[in-house]
C-alpha cells in the first residue's frame, strides 16, 4: 500500500514581464527535461489546462472592460507528451493581448483599450490553471472523482493568479506536490530548487507530512489567507 503522506512546495514568483510567465511555451519548455525525469517511472502522466475566451466591452465611463468568459477547448485531461504540452501552451496562448492588459492593471497602470483584435473570434485568451500530474499506478476514469481531484504521486500546478500576493511583489504562483515515498527528501528538494530558478522564484516554501486526504490542496496561499493556523507548518527554504 502506498504511503499516505505528501510533501508540498509553494513557489511564489516575480517575473520581470508578462512574457516571462510560465504558461507561455517559450518558458514552460525549459522545464521539459525536469518533467521527463520525474514522470519517467510513472504508468500514467497527464496534462489538464483551463483557459478562457474573454469577450470584452469597453466601458468609457470607468475606463475599463466588462468581460464575459467561455471555456476554451484544451482537450480535457490529455496524456503527457511533448507534443500535447506544446499544443496546450500554443493553440491559444500566442494571443497575449488580454494578459498584457491585466499585467498593466496589476502594476497600477491606467486602463488602456486593447488595440489588437483577438486572434480567435470567440475572444481574447486568458490562462486560468494548468496541471501536470502523474502516478506510478495506471490511472483509470473514475465517475466518483474527476481528473483534477485525483490524489497522485506527483503534481505540478500553475495556479490562477489574481494579484493576491501583490504586496510581496509576487505575480505568479506554482504549487508542487510529491508523495513522500516517491524519491528522497533531498532529491525532491533539488528538483524543486531547479524549477524555482527557472520560473523567477522569489519565495520558496515547503511543508512535509501532509495527509493524503488534503494533499495537493494544501498550499502556502491557503495557509496565508484562509487556514492561518497552518502557516507555521510552512518552512521558507
Amino acid at each position: 500500500m502506498k504511503e499516505a503522506l505528501f510533501t508540498n512546495y509553494s513557489l511564489l514568483c516575480q517575473t520581470p514581464t508578462e512574457d516571462d510567465k510560465i504558461y507561455y511555451w517559450t518558458n514552460i519548455k525549459k522545464l521539459i527535461p525536469i518533467f521527463d525525469e520525474i514522470l519517467k517511472p510513472f504508468a500514467s502522466s497527464k496534462i489538464l489546462s483551463w483557459q478562457h475566451f474573454e469577450k470584452l466591452k469597453w466601458l468609457k465611463s470607468i475606463q475599463s472592460y466588462q468581460s464575459s468568459a467561455s471555456k476554451a477547448p484544451t482537450g480535457g485531461c490529455i496524456d503527457w507528451n511533448h507534443e500535447n504540452l506544446e499544443k496546450t501552451f500554443t493553440t491559444y496562448l500566442n494571443d497575449k493581448a488580454f494578459h498584457y492588459y491585466i499585467w498593466n492593471n496589476q502594476n497600477g497602470k491606467p486602463g488602456i483599450q486593447i488595440k489588437e483584435k483577438s486572434l480567435n473570434p470567440k475572444g481574447y485568451i486568458s490562462h486560468i490553471i494548468t496541471v501536470i500530474f502523474g502516478d506510478r499506478n495506471k490511472l483509470i476514469r473514475d465517475k466518483n472523482v474527476d481528473w483534477y481531484n485525483r490524489v497522485t504521486d506527483f503534481r505540478f500546478q500553475i495556479q490562477h493568479y489574481a494579484n493576491q500576493f501583490s504586496e510581496l511583489g509576487i505575480n505568479q504562483i506554482i504549487d508542487i506536490s510529491f508523495r513522500q515515498n516517491y524519491l528522497s527528501d533531498y532529491e525532491r528538494d533539488e528538483i524543486v530548487k531547479h524549477i524555482f530558478n527557472l520560473v523567477h522564484g522569489k519565495f520558496h516554501y515547503k511543508r512535509m507530512d501532509i495527509d493524503h486526504k488534503c494533499s495537493f490542496i494544501e498550499t502556502y496561499e491557503k495557509a496565508y489567507f484562509i487556514e492561518t493556523e497552518n502557516l507555521q507548518k510552512w518552512v521558507q527554504i
